[in-house]
């Protein structure tokens, strides 16, 4: 069904009016409730309604190992911990109970399953209303082994609650796989590539999650051996899907490129980790795919993904300033969030979350506030585990053939012009944009939406000319209107001052 929203796109490509991505507007958190504490509880995080709204709610389990997911237009469908999946009534889902079944399952359920980066929600592709949940298991007879299991979702059942219809369903058996689960959208625009990294070896598994559901393993080798099991990492692809990024503290900071049509992997560099010894380690991009951010417990530090020599471009930002809300407030996984903003969490159970404001920005300009979110209730190690929802074709590449997004090719298509193209120039641009192919006297409504769709400014020009200059540097979607409000066309606009 279409909705009254801002077309995305990114870097010249176009989708159709359709239900958003918004599959990760809601965050849980939190600890279940306990009588000898009032902090003991759930922290909820709403992105859907503007600025950030923080609530709490009854949480039937601990989280240690934490995925959820909302449907496109936002609503909570269902959240884990790996060890049950509870539904939108933070009750346990029917059939949902009995998920990594095992040994260790019996020993730390009641704790949460003990994975830092062990679980993943997706949407299937092609069949609304249903998800799979992807979570890595101890193997019973060695818990240095893993499986990759998934289990499945069908929420167009009891009244919209949901229920498991198929769980623990096998991918990888019997493998020492890195805590490190990662997913990003395929070049076609609908299909997910998932990442289980091997440790002991340089070896990458990849699956490719279809309408007809998964195809593969297939094996990448690249780049230096993951040599040693710490599960105290993090792996994250950039926003545009170009980078495939993960560090720990035996490893350092590994960087590749991914080209999402094959799923190949190539140019990886290694950066050891700067600093004094490292106990944890965890890593985001920011919106514009180019400032990479490692938090290394008590120092975050900033890359530049887009230099010559990333090991050389990196930046102190933020250094721990002896916070306790009650325990130290050190830094572990940061995640970018639905606002533009990356949200980083605590090594300990704390009340607060870090905040990097403007991510896009260079060294301090990022604006990183130590423990400038506060949250209901305690939450402790993990955040939240996402792909970027909102990322989407490759357009002209050999693998964009369902034709899901339409690539725009160099100007604006005009429906009120007689045929004339509207050319909007120069792109980038430091600030000022001009188009042309109008009439003076048509008078003009210019929107501007963030990467993310959210609006940044609505004014009217009859000129034939705009001002960006008043925004931080991005990626921008340029609409204008005519007539009443109808469209003339959207252009992807990067917007760069440096």
């Amino acid at each position: 069904m279409k909705k009254n929203w801002f077309v995305f796109l990114l870097f010249g490509m176009t989708l159709s009016l359709k239900a958003q991505e918004k599959y990760d507007y809601t965050w849980l958190l939190g600890y279940p409730p306990d009588t000898w504490h009032p902090k003991i509880g759930g922290s909820k995080l709403d992105f859907n309604l503007g600025p950030l709204d923080t609530s709490s709610f009854v949480i039937p389990f601990h989280f240690f190992a934490i995925s959820m997911i909302s449907n496109a237009i936002g609503n909570l469908q269902f959240y884990t911990n790996g060890c049950e999946i509870a539904n939108v009534n933070h009750q346990i889902m029917a059939n949902g109970d009995g998920i990594n079944t095992g040994l260790e399952h019996d020993i730390y359920c009641p704790y949460g399953y003990p994975r830092a980066q062990g679980v993943l929600s997706l949407p299937w592709p092609g069949k609304e209303e249903h998800y799979v949940i992807l979570h890595t298991q101890f193997n019973q007879d060695n818990s240095e082994v893993h499986d990759l299991r998934f289990t499945t979702i069908n929420m167009d059942t009891l009244d919209g609650l949901g229920a498991v219809v198929a769980k623990n369903q096998p991918l990888i058996v019997g493998e020492p796989l890195a805590d490190m689960l990662t997913a990003v959208r395929h070049g076609n625009g609908r299909d997910w590539w998932v990442v289980m990294p091997r440790t002991l070896s340089n070896t990458h598994y990849l699956f490719l999650l279809t309408p007809q559901g998964f195809q593969g393993p297939f094996e990448r080798d690249f780049g230096a051996e993951w040599d040693y099991r710490y599960y105290r990492g993090h792996a994250v692809f950039s926003p545009d899907g170009k980078k495939y990024i993960r560090a720990n503290p035996s490893n350092g900071l590994r960087i590749t490129d991914f080209d999402r049509c094959t799923g190949e992997f190539s140019n990886p560099i290694s950066i050891p980790l700067l600093g004094d010894s490292v106990d944890i380690c965890g890593v985001a991009v920011s919106p514009n795919s180019r400032r990479l951010y490692l938090s290394t417990g008590f120092k975050l530090w900033q890359y530049d993904l887009a230099a010559a020599d990333v090991a050389a471009s990196a930046q102190l930002v933020g250094e721990f300033d002896g916070f306790q809300s009650p325990f130290n407030t050190t830094f572990y996984q940061p995640m970018l969030a639905p606002d533009g903003k990356i949200y980083m969490t605590c090594t300990n159970g704390n009340d607060v979350l870090h905040v990097i404001h403007n991510p896009n920005a260079e060294g301090l300009a990022c604006e990183f506030q130590q423990h400038g979110l506060a949250i209901p209730t305690y939450h402790a190690f993990m955040a939240p585990n996402f792909p970027h929802y909102r990322l989407y074709d490759v357009p002209g590449s050999v693998c964009d053939t369902l034709g899901i997004n339409a690539p725009i090719v160099g100007s604006l298509p005009s429906a009120s012009s007689k045929g004339k193209k509207v050319v909007l120039f120069p792109n980038p641009t430091t600030g000022q944009i001009f188009w042309n192919g109008l009439s003076q006297d048509e008078p003009i409504k210019l929107r501007v939406h963030d990467a993310l769709g959210r609006l940044c400014f609505e004014r009217e020009s009859s000129e034939g000319r705009a001002d960006l200059s008043e925004l931080p540097d991005g990626v921008y979607f340029v609409t204008l209107l005519v007539e009443s409000g109808r469209s003339i066309g959207i252009k992807a606009v990067v917007l760069t001052k440096e």
